[in-house]
């Protein structure tokens, strides 16, 4: 069983700190992690796509049925609690402050993809059984030929709100995803176990006689891509590039870390 043994300040320190900040959480209080920067299994982007979407479903499934085994430092096993809400979790806006909703389970069993300014939802399950990672490559692969696929007004750029400060945000989630098929899509997108964002770029992470210019643009594409290739308020956003590369874009608060 997972242990409750947390901190005494730690829900003050979630609730007071991050989820009462009105600034936007783009560069302010979210953060990214990185494959390694010199070695690639593929440079497939679907192919990494597929592979870790049954990866972490995987992971989110030992999460939720308590069969993670716990991360030990020193001989002493840390307490697991802190990685309940790293899958099917997004913050969603409020006027003076946001909340963190949790949709465990089956009500979270599948994912939001983007793509050329383009968004599909993908079932992580048939029949109740997992994906294999070859079945999801090919899932990716149609998404990444649907390219002539007609954009919807204000699709391309729908992401850019949740860079936004977050009352601007809120109050831009109440007037128009409340009702009728914004509202269904809002649902969808704010229950994926995750998110999968393919980005156009192919970066370089290279350093060639001390000019890292080529790794600081990578960097700063980690945070905040465009301003609307990231969902921001997703616990965990799968960022993958044109070359393969892959990053993880991360909700702030240190319960939905990795």
């Amino acid at each position: 069983m997972m242990s409750r043994d947390l901190s005494q300040v730690t829900d003050w320190w979630e609730q007071y700190v991050y989820l009462h900040g009105r600034s936007s959480i783009m560069i302010n209080s979210n953060y990214y992690a990185c494959d390694n920067s010199g070695f690639s299994l593929t440079s497939l982007p679907a192919a990494r796509a597929g592979l870790i979407c049954h990866i972490q479903a995987r992971l989110k499934d030992k999460i939720e049925t308590e069969r993670l085994a716990p991360l030990v430092s020193n001989g002493i096993p840390l307490c697991s609690a802190q990685f309940e809400r790293t899958f099917g979790t997004t913050r969603i806006p409020g006027i003076e402050a946001d909340k963190l909703v949790h949709r465990p389970g089956a009500a979270s069993n599948h994912v939001v993809v983007y793509k050329s300014g383009r968004w599909y939802c993908i079932s992580l399950y048939h029949k109740k059984k997992l994906l294999t990672p070859v079945d999801l490559e090919w899932t990716m692969e149609q998404i990444m030929e649907d390219s002539d696929a007609e954009l919807r007004p204000g699709e391309e750029h729908l992401a850019a709100l949740t860079a936004a400060d977050r009352k601007s945000w809120a109050e831009m989630r109440e007037k128009y995803f409340m009702t009728g098929v914004n509202r269904t899509s809002m649902e969808i997108l704010e229950k994926a176990a995750f998110m999968i964002m393919f980005d156009d770029l192919e970066p370089s992470l290279y350093v060639e006689n001390g000019d890292n210019t080529a790794l600081t643009q990578y960097c700063k594409s980690l945070f905040h891509g465009n301003g609307y290739t990231r969902w921001f308020d997703k616990s965990v956003s799968v960022i993958i590039y044109k070359n393969g590369k892959v990053t993880f874009d991360l909700v702030c608060p240190w319960r939905l870390s990795l």
